[in-house]
């Protein structure tokens, strides 16, 4: 009997205790959702779920945290349990139905029960925002664009999470974080994201790779910012409330992450640098709760002035995230749950215009692109053809998925051109990690500074149209090379790849200075003229044993002997521009050479252009 009784005991205890233990999933669960924490709320929900199958309200609970991770069918699962198991829906319920009807894109069946779900307008601003959605939502699915939304496919999906994504802006590298099981060893519980990086060779990506240490950590990492060129990564990590990071390619090794000086115990939680690395946009929290976004400016030392909030064409009453800077340098992409979201996240965009220093009225990006459930990471490639996302659509590998858009083709929206190409030694053939300025002809600014990959000598920089630049590559023990790239009257978009030789100091080294102008017809120099000549004194002051020849040259149209003396008077014109300068003229010999010495065919205006230059040549 006792032993009997011992058995019935035991049986009790157990019961209770597997009781006990559900209701403290269910606790947790509800702890996680009021911090917000859905993916984690949810985790304990299921926890408790299979001893708790009809419970309306753990049923409510977990289609409110489908709902909020965008897993609409899901969700619909439990509400129908919810509804079916409760003695009377309650509101809650019926916002949680509009809600799904919402991710559904079923815009009336949403509005009727929003209606219904507050019938008091207990909650007006929170049900008015919602219907205000669904008539956008209906609105941009009557007049759809001509996107095309392509899921990236299982080589870069998982059946985990994979978010974020972040490209180079030539399309050739692809960063972005994932839930999937290939994370960094010694990961923490519940922290699994790693940033993975895939390569575009020759149209298709190659198999992801886990980007590794010391940027990947045993906490949760993730990248939500990368520079153009793909040599600066932005990582997000939970300590301080959220802060970001910055690590530097350096060869083929990236730097440990440093904290970036904006970050306080709020939540910074995604950023971007613009295509001149002369400002930062990022987001930041709030006491309130909203998330906004900032703009710091890179000051003539090199540091970054304090944030500012930009102001209410960026900025709505609600959250913003994902800032991108595209490489035209003017068009902003960000998403938003306000503007005119069709709900959750939507991507807008906007222009800013230089002359009223102003950022224009948003816009939103529409339908397909945009749904009613949350599009994050959005950033689009320098020709402006083929953007990249996050979404929870339907169909997908599981969880969120990354998806390439081919975008509606606008005239001239977009207009740059990237200049790219490698930098070596003019000997050795060895990549050189070189210093790359450029600077406004016109006004003499220094507009960016960037620099090549030591191992590769691979270099990228974006070029905004409007504007007549100077490109000048240097590095320790080499001439400086430059090249001269008008964009005044550019539109649309266009690629140059310059492979650059750098020639170093010795005696017969020929450099063309393609940033010296003068007058047409005249040996007036121009004053565009002045940032080369201004490098070109640096140089021969900081070596003052060099003899060179400064030469000038002609194309064969008119007289030779007007073009002989006119390429002699350009060359004395730049010799006593150095020599005022204070370079020693015992340095200095002018010579012109007319048009004896082309560099191209006179037939044609591009290489007649080639052939009136300035050239400098060392002696000894």
């Amino acid at each position: 009997m006792r032993r009997q009784l011992c058995i019935l005991f035991l049986f009790c205890f157990l019961f209770s205790f597997k009781g006990l233990a559900q209701d403290r999933n269910i606790r947790l669960g509800d702890m996680f959702f009021e911090k917000e924490r859905f993916p984690t709320a949810l985790y304990y929900y299921k926890m408790a779920f299979p001893d708790y199958p009809e419970d309306a309200q753990l049923n409510l609970q977990m289609a409110r945290c489908y709902v909020r991770i965008g897993e609409a069918t899901k969700a619909r699962e439990h509400i129908t349990t919810s509804f079916e198991k409760a003695k009377k829906p309650t509101f809650t319920m019926k916002f949680t139905l509009a809600e799904i009807y919402q991710l559904e894109q079923k815009f009336d069946l949403a509005i009727k029960y929003f209606k219904a779900a507050d019938p008091y307008d207990g909650n007006k601003r929170i049900t008015s925002k919602r219907i205000n959605e669904c008539q956008f939502g209906k609105k941009y699915l009557k007049k759809p664009t001509k996107a095309k939304i392509i899921n990236m496919g299982e080589t870069i999906n998982s059946p985990q999470h994979d978010i974020l994504p972040k490209i180079t802006a030539d399309r050739l590298k692809l960063y972005f974080a994932s839930h999937r099981n290939t994370f960094t060893k010694g990961k923490k519980r519940g922290e699994p994201e790693d940033i993975y990086f895939s390569l575009n060779q020759a149209g298709s990506w190659t198999n992801p790779e886990n980007i590794g240490p010391p940027v990947n950590t045993e906490n949760n990492d993730a990248i939500v910012g990368l520079s153009q060129d793909g040599q600066t990564m932005f990582i997000f990590r939970g300590s301080n409330g959220g802060d970001i990071y910055k690590s530097e390619l350096k060869g083929k090794k990236w730097s440990e992450p440093q904290p970036m000086p904006f970050n306080t115990p709020l939540r910074e939680s995604s950023i971007c640098i613009s295509p001149d690395n002369r400002s930062l946009f990022f987001v930041r929290g709030s006491e309130t709760g909203n998330s906004n976004i900032y703009q710091c400016k890179r000051n003539a030392r090199g540091s970054w002035s304090s944030p500012k909030k930009l102001g209410k064409n960026i900025n709505s009453p609600y959250d913003e995230e994902s800032p991108y800077m595209h490489p035209d340098g003017k068009t902003l992409y960000f998403s938003s749950k306000g503007h005119s979201s069709m709900g959750g996240f939507d991507v807008f965009k906007s222009v800013y215009d230089e002359k009223t220093g102003t950022w224009g009225e948003p816009e939103n990006l529409g339908s397909p692109i945009n749904t009613s459930g949350d599009e994050l990471g959005f950033v689009l490639s320098a020709d402006g053809l083929f953007g990249y996302y996050s979404s929870s659509n339907p169909g997908g590998f599981g969880g969120q998925d990354l998806y390439t858009i081919r975008m509606p083709v606008k005239k001239n929206e977009h207009n740059l051109v990237l200049l790219k190409g490698a930098i070596q030694d003019e000997l050795s053939g060895s990549p050189i990690e070189a210093n790359i300025t450029v600077t406004d002809n016109e006004t003499g600014e220094k507009v960016a500074e960037f620099r090549s990959n030591s191992a590769t000598g691979e270099y990228l920089v974006s070029l905004p149209s409007g504007r007549d630049y100077g490109i000048t590559i240097e590095k320790q023990g080499s001439l400086f090379h430059s090249e001269h790239i008008s964009l005044t009257k550019q539109e649309g978009y266009a690629t140059e790849i310059k492979n650059i030789k750098l020639t170093n100091t010795r005696p017969g080294a020929t450099i063309v200075l393609k940033n010296i102008f003068f007058e047409s017809g005249s040996s007036e120099l121009s004053p565009s003229s002045y940032p080369e000549l201004s490098r070109l004194t640096g140089l021969l002051k900081k070596y003052p044993d060099l003899k060179v020849e400064i030469s000038g040259h002609t194309d064969d149209i008119g007289n030779e002997e007007t073009n002989q003396l006119l390429s002699e008077k350009r060359a004395k014109a730049v010799v006593a521009y150095l020599v005022s300068q204070g370079v020693s003229s015992r340095q200095l010999v002018a010579k012109g050479y007319g048009s004896q010495n082309p560099l191209g065919g006179n037939d044609t205006e591009e290489g007649r252009k080639l052939n009136r230059r300035t050239e400098f040549r060392i002696l000894e």
